[in-house]
């Protein structure tokens, strides 16, 4: 049996740039919390970040809370990039499709002021 990976959600502020990094399971039971933060953020007028690193498993919930993040962040004309996806997050992607839409880079970044999300 796997083991419990408690979830969080941690909102990184620095240099014109919102970091939302995502860690523990993202599934049905913790995608209404991202989404939550992410809706918080839609307005915002700085790049979106989502790190995934540390996210080891991703269900359709998960999948639904970026896409509909990434959609109203297109609509707005601002933008939202997918950050070091684990394995199975960028299987989750590439599976959905969303791979090709939402961009996606390997670059880790730092901030200073985390916030929970």
């Amino acid at each position: 049996m796997a083991a419990f990976v408690p979830f969080d959600v941690m909102v990184v502020s620095t240099n014109g740039v919102v970091r939302v990094a995502v860690l523990g399971d993202l599934d049905c039971a913790s995608a209404p919390r991202l989404g939550q933060v992410l809706a918080r953020l839609a307005d915002d007028r700085r790049d979106i970040v989502v790190d995934l690193r540390s996210t080891e498993f991703v269900d359709c919930a998960g999948i639904g809370a970026i896409a509909d993040a990434y959609d109203r962040r297109r609509r707005r004309g601002e933008g939202l990039v997918l950050e070091a996806p684990s394995e199975a997050a960028r299987r989750v992607l590439e599976l959905t499709g969303l791979a090709e839409h939402i961009p996606t880079t390997e670059d880790e970044g730092c901030g200073s002021s985390a916030q929970p999300g």
